[in-house]
């Protein structure tokens, strides 16, 4: 398989001296942009000779600047995550972020394709009819249970969120048939929270999973499943990328509930700036 351009420069930016890396920083910045350009223009708008745009071309083991935006132009009508490579030992933070860029970026794609307007909407319509809001996550997931909670609050919405299994059994016992259980679990595995999501089914309670498993257990018992896509890498795991999809979600979630009619985007404005003010007399104290 052809190498990606893109991930030649990462590969090699290391190597390069100052001016050759203000050029592959351009690049990785804006391919669009510099596909398009020629060399001069490439030069003055990077602020380096035409020789050192030729000896990084070069570098990256084309025989020209010609062949090598000829190359970069295919690299980037190529999908995300072709782009997309590991993390190696010794690498410079800019290349880090630029790897980890694109595949949050292809990882956010992916969770749009993987998700519809119609679960995202009766997910929103269930819970602004809902008494209360239980959102529950173990672990890691437990972070995005109380963002979740941080969020929601501002849309009026009585909700509260929970770790530990004896308060979740406590929360599901009391509560009432029209509430709704957000659960949260990157690998959809978790016994604990299935246990739960089952008491919540006998006391009849509208359950929605945010997972990163489509084929999970939790998935497929909730009532609406949102899927926040995430790959496994050799040294990190696929909650990596899950966990940016995962808050996309949850933002997605809280501008839907804040725009879902105008009564709902006064009162999600009027929220906003109580908290505010409240916050501000505390800093001011």
């Amino acid at each position: 398989m052809e190498t990606n351009t893109l991930d030649i420069i990462k590969e090699k930016y290391s190597s390069l001296n100052k001016a050759q890396k203000l050029v592959a920083q351009y690049i990785l910045d804006t391919p669009g942009k510099a596909v398009n350009m020629n060399i001069s223009e490439l030069s003055n708008t990077v602020g380096v000779s035409e020789s050192t745009i030729f000896r990084f071309a070069n570098s990256l083991g084309y025989t020209g600047f010609q062949q090598f935006k000829i190359n970069l132009a295919r690299s980037i009508t190529k999908p995300l995550h072709n782009i997309y490579s590991e993390v190696s030992a010794g690498e410079e933070s800019y290349i880090i972020m630029q790897k980890l860029y694109s595949g949050y970026a292809y990882s956010l794609q992916e969770t749009i394709k993987l998700n519809t307007d119609e679960s995202f909407q009766l997910a929103v319509n269930k819970m602004k009819r809902a008494n209360k809001v239980f959102l529950f996550g173990m672990g890691g997931s437990y972070s995005f249970a109380r963002d979740a909670e941080h969020k929601f609050i501002r849309n009026g919405i009585d909700c509260v969120s929970n770790s530990d299994i004896h308060w979740i059994s406590m929360n599901i016992a009391l509560a009432r048939k029209d509430d709704v259980v957000i659960v949260f679990s990157s690998s959809g595995k978790n016994k604990d929270l299935i246990e739960a999501m089952d008491l919540a089914k006998e006391k009849g309670l509208f359950i929605v999973s945010i997972t990163a498993n489509p084929n999970s257990i939790i998935s497929k018992k909730s009532d609406v499943s949102l899927i926040s896509f995430g790959r496994e890498y050799a040294i990190r795991s696929e909650a990596f990328e899950a966990r940016i999809s995962t808050l996309f979600i949850i933002d997605t979630l809280y501008l839907l509930l804040a725009t879902i009619d105008e009564k709902s985007e006064d009162e999600t404005v009027k929220n906003l700036l109580k908290i505010r003010e409240a916050v501000s007399r505390r800093r001011n104290e």
